[in-house]
């Protein structure tokens, strides 16, 4: 038996479909990424935590680079998940 998830599509204005669209191409180009790394679960991934924490926040004027962590930091944990998978 096969289970299929159906999402609930919903109507996102033009005008942010346009906005993140022109964000994505400057994302690629200025930083030298693949245009299919949006497509990516890790993106889309980030990507949610980083709009969940701005609903959590949106009385607030917090900035994306008062929540992005250090690369250090990033480095450090990619190593963790790392051993924690073998």
């Amino acid at each position: 038996m096969i289970f299929i998830q159906l999402q609930k599509k919903i109507n996102i204005p033009k005008r942010i479909r346009l906005s993140v669209a022109q964000a994505c191409a400057e994302f690629s180009a200025l930083d030298g990424r693949a245009f299919q790394a949006m497509k990516g679960n890790g993106f889309q991934n980030l990507a949610q935590v980083l709009f969940d924490a701005g609903r959590s926040y949106n009385n607030s004027s917090i900035q994306v680079q008062d929540i992005l962590p250090h690369p250090t930091t990033i480095s450090r944990n990619v190593v963790r998940i790392y051993e924690q998978s073998k």
